[in-house]
């Protein structure tokens, strides 16, 4: 159960209680469902996984976007030869997860949380404290969607790694790296081809370059193949939030939506919000690129 609400919180749910559904969600073990009526048909069948923003606040505090929100990833099994249900979810508990519950206690649902202030900086929340973001990149919240490849669930965002949790109870496992090649992030909108299980992902390069690399991962887990994404100019940090596949090409849309080279020192330093120092532009077109996904080239 969570812990008393902080008034102003509280005050801001009775004005509007459509606000509730934004609060912490709890922890939730692997929970029998009661099936009220009927039996669930055999094309329903199966398992299906969703992931968000578990909390966007720690106690009064609130994170500067939900994009920050701590990663959460729920479940929901139907088995239509003994006609049951199961639920479960569970936060992923993330390196920035496991660093606020060490900095003040808590579990995700607990609205203690916070005391001590944000632990760690995240891509649009500073940190409490200027040390705490200074030479930090942002962090990953692992909090936008689920895959399952190569025999494993894993919580996604564009901010890291994937991070795996369990099949059956959705404990954390920890961060899978599929090869030292890859960029720094993993898109959260990675495509998958049904035809031979390859998967498509894309993120900003590791640092000290500056840049967008695209990558292709087979069925097995291995990395098969990468290569940069070409720009207008010189190479910038963008967003690149998802693609559109075809059977043979990967087609992507880079809008005017960068890190000005003003912004880029106190972005990369700390000093500012990442995410919040990125800025729309009309002087510039949105660019395409077309991939083909036998080989990367343009």
């Amino acid at each position: 159960p969570l812990r008393a609400v902080p008034p102003d919180i509280a005050q801001a749910i009775a004005d509007a209680p459509w606000r509730g559904g934004l609060e912490p969600a709890p922890q939730v073990d692997v929970t029998n469902a009661i099936v009220v009526r009927g039996r669930i048909p055999p094309e329903c069948a199966g398992v299906v996984y969703r992931a968000g923003p578990g909390r966007t606040r720690l106690g009064s505090t609130k994170y500067a976007h939900w994009f920050d929100g701590d990663g959460y990833v729920a479940k929901v099994e139907l088995c239509a030869e003994t006609n049951t249900a199961t639920c479960a979810g569970r936060y992923v508990e993330t390196s920035r997860w496991l660093a606020q519950r060490e900095s003040d206690g808590g579990n995700g649902a607990d609205d203690a949380v916070g005391r001590s202030g944000v632990a760690v900086r995240g891509a649009w929340t500073q940190a409490s404290g200027l040390f705490k973001n200074l030479g930090k990149f942002p962090t990953n919240p692992s909090n936008t969607s689920v895959m399952v490849h190569a025999g494993k669930v894993l919580a996604l965002c564009e901010g890291g790694v994937p991070v795996e949790v369990d099949a059956k109870t959705l404990a954390t496992k920890g961060e899978v790296v599929f090869g030292p090649e890859l960029p720094m992030g993993f898109s959260a909108h990675s495509k998958r081809d049904a035809r031979d299980g390859t998967v498509y992902t894309w993120g900003l390069k590791k640092p000290p370059f500056i840049g967008l690399s695209v990558a292709k991962i087979d069925a097995a887990g291995k990395v098969t193949g990468v290569a940069d994404m070409p720009f207008p100019s010189t190479p910038e940090f963008a967003l690149l939030h998802d693609c559109a596949m075809s059977e043979n090409y990967l087609t992507f849309f880079i809008c005017p939506w960068v890190l000005p080279p003003a912004n880029i020192a106190g972005a990369l330093s700390g000093l500012k919000s990442f995410g919040h120092s990125f800025e729309w532009t009309n002087e510039r077109d949105t660019w395409m690129v077309v991939m083909r996904k036998s080989d990367l080239s343009v």
